[in-house]
């Protein structure tokens, strides 16, 4: 229900959001070099979990999703 929520949402009031690749849905366009967008800067993100999550594999799953894509190039990855 959110994704659809979330797809909707992204359609009607969004000219440009920043998203990871995997999650821009299939009837989004993808803005790059050709439409005059460069390669966004280094930034940094934090994952951050709490404690009572430790024993929970969607989060585990989760994280180390966010670790992987977000972390392509960084020393951190």
């Amino acid at each position: 229900m959110f994704k659809a929520v979330q797809n909707e949402w992204l359609k009607c009031f969004v000219a440009v959001a920043v998203l990871t690749r995997c999650s821009v849905p299939e009837q989004l366009e993808i803005l790059g070099s050709d439409h005059h967008f460069g390669p966004l800067d280094p930034m940094e993100v934090a994952v951050i979990r709490s404690r009572h999550s430790s024993q929970s594999e969607a989060v585990d799953g989760l994280h180390d999703l966010l670790v992987k894509t977000l972390g392509q190039g960084s020393a951190y990855a």
